[in-house]
């Protein structure tokens, strides 16, 4: 088991570095959040011409808890591929907390016996009446915009949207 206080994942693009805990902690300028449904990625903008370097770099954490900008320098390579390593680390964290955990099944309870009724013919299962909730929608609509931006591949996007959609179990 790994100690509470030693990041899984350390990024120092500066002075302050941007630490990452098993529990989902994220800790960067002396404040902390949670990675817990957040994404990280590499934003690229700008151009560089003889006389001026006007691209800007930055690694982007965002999410319900968390919202990370840290700029980057420009020429630095081997900074920019240490950076898409931690987003990359940041990402399977991410999602690794946020999907469901297994449900233990409850024990079944002994149902009375059934009295003898005549039985209807095959039956088809009706679907599910209930709407989603607007919370529902709001991640539905976030994993698509996700996609649209690259941040998520359509397999990964197809995977989180079924996780969503998947029926809970009625307590």
């Amino acid at each position: 088991m790994a100690n509470r206080d030693s990041p899984v994942a350390k990024f120092a693009p500066s002075i302050r570095s941007i630490k990452v805990y098993e529990d989902g902690r994220i800790e960067y300028q002396g404040k902390s959040g949670s990675v817990i449904g957040a994404t990280a990625r590499i934003d690229s903008s700008g151009s560089k011409t003889m006389f001026r370097d006007r691209r800007r770099i930055v690694l982007r954490i965002d999410g319900p808890r968390v919202a990370i900008g840290a700029r980057l320098p420009a020429n630095a390579l081997q900074l920019r591929r240490g950076a898409q390593e931690f987003a990359e680390t940041v990402n399977e964290l991410a999602t690794r907390l946020t999907e469901p955990t297994p449900r233990a099944e409850p024990t079944p309870r002994a149902e009375p016996t059934p009295r003898a009724e005549p039985t209807p013919g095959p039956t088809t299962p009706s679907p599910p009446t209930s709407r989603p909730t607007p919370d529902l929608l709001e991640q539905l609509e976030r994993l698509g915009r996700l996609r649209d931006s690259g941040v998520l591949t359509e397999d990964e996007f197809q995977v989180q949207k079924a996780a969503l959609l998947r029926p809970t179990p009625e307590a």
